[in-house]
């Protein structure tokens, strides 16, 4: 997956790149890839579709090809230089479902979830959440992307914020469930969409809602809530909330069905230009509706007749039926802990989860009723002395609460000058038991602050062909911070069939290049670990080094 690609801003150029997603779905239908081992990599770990795995968070059933994501949460905090590819990435054949139970998230990847060569199925009853921004202007980030092949979301909530496109594939179809999402680009991108139930989302900061572009190209609301807007066009980029069209034909159909319900709106600075309309296509409505010629839906509004034959509207904001509304109320917040302890003087923060995903204001207020024994900022809990508060949690008309019990910290308990010669005095245990020598509580101990950046190497083929060649620890990454003996593994390589060509040298971090190796770019991930030591934590990061070879 390409990350140099431009942060286009006029309709024309957004218009092409519309047309190569359509070829690259044609390329990719025509041109499949073979399963092969690491065609599976979750939280860049490398594995192979035909076998069982799992790791933490998640696990993978080879014969139903069904990963299965629960509490899985992967983050990656550094620099373009480096970054993964996705949180998931799938290059097998047969096609992938991805069940959501739990809270799980995937931040700072160039994608979320990629699938190359395969459909893509998210069902569950849990949450999803994917968040990325490249640190380049001239760069951008993708929430879910499927290249040319289908989409089926089901039962799962799924939030999606990145700055280019939310998500992008052949054919989308939203079963059930909730979905927000948020893009730089379009909020989803595709070749038709079918919403069949449940409540969606979308928006595009510099585009469209919904793009939906390609041969009979087609949007049906069958059932459900979508609202599609279009936030902001400038230098007159299309900006609509649907945008339905067939290259070859012209505008395609928008279909709304009864019992649906359509909030629609273009970017809020969008001309009168045809394609910046609340929704650019055919509409057929089975529901009468309003229209405005405002972005807002404030002023003066026309009725929109039951209409099954088509036609094209030149409103700016559409509402299907007459009087829904895009304010969506907060139904439910919910607390990762519903209990908490803490020593006097230690803090922990608690995470709120507001339904649904999409709701129009999200915002949480926190609250203590006792702030002498504990204070609260933005769920960040800080223990201030003895005793028991009540934290509260608040969205909309929603509330979750934690019951916090704080005691004071083992410094503050009078203990026998030396308790293991007379344990039945040892009040730091209140067993009446000396702590036994190396059962020291871990959980004391200070985070290592191993830190590991990744640098760029470049290699020419010529030398490559004749010997190996190796990368020294110091030409590949930078390491500062590190507590404790550092050792070093071989993770794996993008393309995983190239794994055999590296190797890492376990205790000086070098990696070698194996004689041979074809011109290319191998991305190659390290994992460095620092052991830590009787007052600090072990500690892995892991790596991905650049090697060209030219």
């Amino acid at each position: 997956m390409s990350k140099e690609r431009t942060n286009m801003k006029n309709w024309f150029t957004r218009l092409c790149m519309c047309f190569a997603v359509a070829l690259g779905i044609l390329w990719a239908s025509s041109n499949p890839a073979f399963a092969a081992a690491g065609d599976l990599v979750i939280g860049e770990t490398s594995n192979d579709s035909t076998q069982n795995c799992s790791g933490q968070g998640w696990s993978y059933v080879a014969s139903t090809h069904t990963l299965t994501l629960n509490g899985f949460q992967f983050s990656y905090t550094g620099t373009d230089t480096g970054r993964p590819d996705g949180g998931i990435e799938y290059t097998g054949t047969e096609k992938l479902t991805i069940t959501v139970n739990g809270t799980n998230s995937i931040n700072g990847c160039w994608a979320g979830i990629v699938c190359e060569y395969a459909e893509l199925a998210i069902n569950g009853n849990g949450s999803l959440v994917i968040e990325s921004q490249s640190d380049d202007e001239s760069k951008f980030t993708e929430g879910v992307n499927v290249q040319g092949f289908d989409l089926t979301i089901s039962e799962a909530t799924i939030t999606v914020s990145t700055d280019g496109f939310g998500v992008s594939c052949k054919g989308f179809v939203f079963e059930s469930g909730e979905a927000s999402i948020t893009a730089g680009l379009d909020g989803v991108n595709s070749g038709s969409f079918t919403i069949n139930g449940g409540n969606i989302k979308a928006a595009g900061k510099t585009c469209n809602g919904f793009q939906v572009v390609g041969q009979d190209a087609f949007v049906k609301i069958n059932g459900g809530t979508v609202v599609a807007e279009g936030q902001y066009s400038g230098n007159d980029a299309m900006s609509s909330g649907i945008y339905c069209l067939d290259p070859g034909n012209g505008k395609g159909d928008v279909i709304i069905s009864s019992g649906s319900t359509v909030i629609a709106r273009a970017g809020t600075n969008a001309t009168d230009a045809t394609e910046q309309l609340a929704i650019y296509g055919v509409v057929k409505n089975a529901i009468a509706g309003k229209g405005w010629m405002n972005y807002t839906g404030e002023g003066d509004s026309a009725d929109i007749a039951v209409n099954t034959t088509g036609a094209e509207l030149t409103y700016k904001r559409v509402a299907f039926p007459a009087g829904a509304s895009s304010e969506v109320a907060v139904t439910g917040i919910t607390l990762n802990k519903t209990t908490l302890s803490l020593t006097k003087g230690a803090s922990e923060t608690l995470t709120a989860t507001v339904a649904p995903s999409n709701a129009t204001d999200k915002a949480v207020t926190w609250t203590s009723d006792k702030t002498s024994v504990a204070t609260v900022v933005d769920g960040k809990v800080t223990a201030v002395a003895a005793g028991k508060a009540t934290i509260t949690a608040k969205a909309g008309e929603k509330t979750a609460v934690c019951e916090v019990t704080v005691t004071e910290a083992s410094s503050d308990i009078k203990t026998d000058p030396d308790p293991a010669k007379d344990p039945s005095k040892d009040t730091t245990t209140g067993t009446g038991d000396a702590q036994k020598p190396g059962t020291e509580d871990t959980a004391k101990k200070a985070a290592n602050s191993l830190s590991v950046k990744a640098k760029n190497v470049t290699l020419k083929v010529k030398t490559v062909k004749k010997k190996n060649q190796k990368i020294t620890a110091k030409k590949a990454y930078t390491i500062s911070g590190a507590v404790g003996k550092v050792s070093y593994k071989l993770v794996g390589v993008k393309k995983a069939k190239f794994k055999k060509n590296f190797s890492v040298n376990a205790k000086n971090g070098a990696i070698t290049v194996k004689k041979g190796l074809k011109k290319g770019t191998y991305k190659v991930t390290v994992a460095v670990t620092a052991a830590g030591d009787d007052k600090t934590e072990e500690a892995t990061r892991n790596v991905t080094v650049v090697v060209k070879v030219k």
